[in-house]
């Protein structure tokens, strides 16, 4: 007698066949080849024994009493317990609608009897292997997913701890520059100078990868209300103008529609202002405009500046993480090579939207967001959430 132990055989295999002979003449062709075989001879046994001990493969006779093997596969594939399970349709007929009618139940493939033992005994393998994949594929994944929850609640609850020691940095090289504790040298203030503005580059790299950490482990709560977007684009401009004033540079806004929308109101204000603040850094002079654009399902939100522009091959990295595209301006104007991934982050999985990028070198880019009128409100894990810091030029 054969193990019932899967790791002692080929593979743990039910053959379901209302014929005893045809049952035993399979049982015996896989347990020789190191197979650990069990067999029903109808359908309500074959159920029952999924249920309680599922096998690896399952195969099963087309034309049964009471039950079919349609009708058998077609159960199996609604429970949870036994819908993985691969069965292979073993039947006398070799019509075509039986085939397409056992695959669109669930089945992997289909033998035609009289069969070949070693046609039988490749198949079995073929599909015993594949099956096995897929259980380390699904168990692969279940430990990333648990690895990907335990460091996105790492970066979570570590956020406090990194943010503080540099605010307080950020802080009081604030109150050095400003002469607070006695007048620096000019070497003196340079320095500080750069203390300054290497820690608020890292709170914002901090920052970011926060959040894309909280947005990717489905931790961030989003918080649909109606929303101005005529005052909405309006607070993103008024946030912008001290820095476009800096680069002597205007914003415009041209819109021939004001709507009222259902959103969130603080990430749709992050995502403006990051585009606001790349459209300006990445520009030596000119205007930004803003075009507000009102669809039957959506509201188009796009930011056209006339800068540097990206060149044609560049233009699909522009979202990647950490890129950043070599050039003069993008070295002085510095950045983390974050904000487009963490917005379109946001407006992807938070706002339910999309945002495309068009440019030229030389002539300019426009990004724009695609907004839905509404957006539907979602359930969220907030255990253990940190709030998200509030919206950010990035």
């Amino acid at each position: 007698m054969s193990t019932n132990d899967p790791s002692q055989t080929n593979g743990m295999i039910l053959v379901v066949d209302d014929t005893i002979a045809n049952l035993r003449l399979l049982i015996a062709l896989l347990e020789a080849a190191g197979y650990s075989a069990n067999g029903a001879a109808d359908g309500e046994t074959a159920l029952m024994i999924c249920e309680n001990k599922p096998p690896e493969l399952i195969l099963l006779d087309v034309r049964m009493p009471e039950m079919d093997g349609f009708e058998v596969c077609h159960r199996l594939k609604l429970n949870e317990k036994t819908r993985n399970i691969p069965v292979i349709f073993i039947s006398a007929l070799d019509d075509v609608d039986d085939k397409v009618k056992g695959f669109e139940v669930g089945a992997v493939d289909y033998i035609t009897k009289p069969f070949r033992s070693n046609e039988v005994l490749a198949r079995v393998s073929s599909h015993i292997s594949l099956f096995r994949m897929r259980q380390e594929i699904e168990q692969a994944n279940i430990k990333l997913r648990e690895l990907d929850k335990l460091k996105s609640l790492f970066i979570a609850s570590m956020s406090h701890e990194l943010r503080t020691p540099l605010n307080s940095i950020i802080g009081f090289s604030c109150i050095l520059l400003q002469g607070i504790s006695g007048e620096l040298s000019p070497q003196q203030k340079d320095d500080v100078q750069r203390i300054n503005r290497s820690g608020k580059h890292l709170l914002d790299l901090i920052s970011e990868v926060i959040d894309i950490s909280k947005i990717e482990a489905g931790r961030v709560e989003v918080s649909p209300q109606q929303v101005s977007l005529q005052e909405l684009i309006q607070e993103a401009v008024d946030n912008m103008l001290p820095m476009a004033k800096e680069k002597n540079m205007v914003i415009k806004i041209r819109t021939d529609a004001s709507p009222q929308i259902v959103t969130d109101h603080k990430y749709l204000l992050q995502c403006l202002l990051n585009l606001l603040s790349n459209a300006i850094k990445y520009s030596v002079q000119g205007t930004v405009q803003i075009h507000v654009h009102s669809e039957n399902d959506h509201i188009q939100i796009a930011v056209e500046d006339n800068g540097i522009g990206i060149s044609e091959e560049n233009i699909t990295r522009v979202f990647d993480a950490f890129e950043r595209l070599e050039n003069h301006i993008k070295l002085q104007a510095g950045g983390t090579g974050l904000g487009l991934y963490l917005t379109k982050k946001i407006v992807t999985e938070l706002l339910q939207g999309k945002i495309d990028a068009k440019s030229q070198e030389n002539v300019g880019s426009t990004f724009s967001l695609y907004i839905p009128h509404t957006l539907a409100a979602r359930q969220v894990d907030t255990d253990e959430l940190n709030q998200t810091e509030s919206s950010r030029p990035l």
